[in-house]
């Protein structure tokens, strides 16, 4: 349920945006999206491969009641993905027209919006990996609401 949710919340998500910044900021705002999208595409990679990663792990550990264990895994995971996350945002923060450059936005009139868009958006970096660590986590130990 937690994945489909996270896939649905994510697919309204892009609309949502989308729609937003197309009638506010029009085509510029969009190829700034598309950057801030692609960037955080990025961290996702990561996150994601720590939080699957973590999954399997997580469930034989709470299978076997090695709660110390899950409680080890669950730490080391935080630190991996947040450690990971953190040297992305700080990558993002310092060298954003860098990063739009390899994303294909070349356009200098751009740069400074993009420039405090990308910054703002990579604050969401660290809390996504977080997010997702803590998702395997609840997945791992059947975690019911």
């Amino acid at each position: 349920m937690a994945t489909a949710l996270s896939h649905m919340t994510g697919f309204i998500r892009t609309i949502a945006m989308n729609t937003i910044i197309l009638a506010a900021a029009g085509t510029v705002g969009m190829q700034i999206l598309a950057v801030c999208m692609s960037g955080y595409n990025l961290a996702y990679i990561f996150y994601t491969g720590t939080s699957q990663t973590m999954l399997p792990i997580g469930g034989a550990l709470y299978g076997e009641k090695d709660y110390n264990g899950l409680r080890i895994l669950m730490i080391t995971g935080i630190k991996i993905a947040l450690g990971i996350c953190s040297v992305i945002f700080i990558l993002f923060e310092i060298f954003p027209e860098q990063i739009a450059g390899i994303f294909g936005l070349h356009n200098p009139s751009v740069m400074p919006l993009l420039n405090i868009a990308f910054r703002l958006f990579a604050l969401s970096v660290p809390a996504g990996g977080l997010a997702y660590v803590v998702r395997a986590y609840y997945q791992a130990t059947g975690y019911q609401n």
